[in-house]
């Protein structure tokens, strides 16, 4: 799932990226957007294909989705605590990470969650990038529209951006945990060797094996963005040492409320990608 999005500014350092961007056409990223939320929140570990059931006869693909897609998608309760509106953070970060940076996730916790109406814990997003070297990437998303800069998810609140990706580093050895349970749930052969790899370079404080990223995500209005909502980890990127740092924001024009209410109604409505 692509995402058509343009770089609108950029104030990365040579080791450090922050960066800010926007949608080529927001309702074709909010459609494409909540396409791959559906497919995420309706993801089974067996095919949905047709099947026969006594007394009711066969029920289709088409219909199963339907019905898984009724079933599994939350419903939105409005407001900072919305589940949709942190859906909506989570699965743009997904698709950012995936498409721009090869970033590749074992666990995504919007699919993978034990309730559907209450948020993943643990670290938002836990990614391997294999490029020139082997890279770990620790991840949190937030969302808002309120005005202050930078809104407190991003340093204020106990489990802001800045906050929650120092506490990675600064708890090694719960970070740990994190990885390493994280490494169970995964089924691609090829990315859990990665995985176990980086868990045990981690582990070791190998550096010179292994990379890590710290990677903010904030969605933003457009109306409600300045420069500053990089917050504290722009002006000491050191308290991540020895990651590197990654924050974008990703902006949008309009209503927040409005734009999660697009969002959702085109998950539970839109065509079904089969």
């Amino acid at each position: 799932m692509a995402l058509d999005l343009k770089v609108t500014d950029d104030y990365s350092s040579t080791e450090h990226e922050f960066k800010v961007c926007s949608p080529m056409d927001q309702k074709t990223c909010i459609s494409a957007l909540a396409n791959e939320y559906r497919n995420l929140r309706t993801q089974s570990a067996i095919s949905t294909d047709s099947v026969s059931l006594e007394g009711i006869g066969v029920v289709d693909t088409t219909r199963i989705r339907s019905l898984l897609t009724a079933k599994t998608i939350p419903l939105p309760k409005g407001g900072p605590f919305d589940i949709v509106r942190s859906d909506m953070g989570e699965t743009l970060a997904y698709i950012m990470l995936e498409q721009n940076y090869n970033t590749q996730i074992g666990y995504k916790s919007v699919r993978d969650r034990e309730l559907i109406q209450l948020p993943g814990r643990g670290i938002d997003i836990v990614g391997i990038e294999n490029g020139d070297s082997l890279t770990l990437l620790l991840g949190e998303a937030k969302v808002s529209d309120e005005g202050r800069n930078p809104p407190r998810v991003v340093d204020y609140n106990e489990d802001s951006i800045s906050n929650q990706l120092i506490k990675h580093i600064e708890n090694h050895e719960e970070t740990s945990k994190k990885v390493w349970d994280i490494t169970r749930r995964i089924s691609d052969h090829v990315v859990w060797q990665l995985f176990v790899s980086a868990a045990i370079y981690w582990d070791q404080k190998m550096w010179s094996n292994l990379g890590v990223i710290c990677c903010g995500v904030l969605l933003r209005p457009l109306d409600k963005y300045n420069e500053q909502d990089f917050g504290i980890l722009r002006e000491k990127p050191e308290l991540v040492a020895p990651a590197k740092i990654r924050f974008l924001i990703f902006c949008f024009e309009g209503d927040l409320e409005k734009t999660v209410s697009e969002f959702y109604v085109s998950a539970k409505t839109g065509e079904e990608e089969l």
